[in-house]
């Protein structure tokens, strides 16, 4: 039996450098489910700054992306292969 070797990277205190950051705002269609929730974090949780659900509109997200790293046309991409029905109103 060989010896296990195990290894951590210490990440705390580092922050990420997202350089220049967009918004683009999506209308959608039963954003108070759950279900609908869980798709979206799935398609985009990993690659955007952030997704917030407007207070005032709840069928809008907010979407905080580096355009350097994505673009709205690559985040719908990835929320019609999730099956979120969307209508983009900016970026």
């Amino acid at each position: 039996m060989e010896p296990r070797l195990g290894f951590w990277i210490d990440a705390r205190g580092e922050r990420l450098n997202w350089g220049t950051r967009q918004e683009v705002v999506y209308c959608i269609d039963g954003l108070n489910s759950q279900e609908v929730r869980q798709k979206i974090y799935a398609a985009l949780g990993g690659l955007v700054c952030e997704l917030a659900i407007l207070p005032d509109r709840p069928q809008e997200l907010k979407v905080i992306y580096d355009p350097a790293r994505v673009s709205p046309g690559f985040l719908d991409y990835l929320l019609q292969q999730k099956g979120v029905s969307f209508r983009r109103q900016g970026g």
